[in-house]
């Protein structure tokens, strides 16, 4: 539970505020036609997609591995 709560308060924390960043940096490119803003929400949306990826995957890891120990304690008993 501890890791899920961490997890969503990174989700929470860190990367909405990216989304957000992200949805306003688009529409300020879009807008002014900037090829650098274009870059920043490309930046943005690379970090974003990136940190969800390790966060997740880091998750996922956890999981599996507290299962199977959880798995051969129960197996051993």
């Amino acid at each position: 539970m501890l890791f899920s709560d961490v997890l969503i308060l990174v989700i929470d924390r860190l990367l909405l505020p990216l989304v957000y960043a992200y949805v306003a940096v688009c529409a300020a490119g879009a807008a002014t036609g900037n090829e650098g803003l274009k870059r920043i929400a490309g930046l943005i949306k690379w970090v974003t997609t990136s940190l969800l990826t390790l966060l997740l995957l880091a998750f996922v890891t956890y999981l599996t591995v507290s299962g199977a120990i959880a798995g051969s304690t129960d197996a051993m008993t």
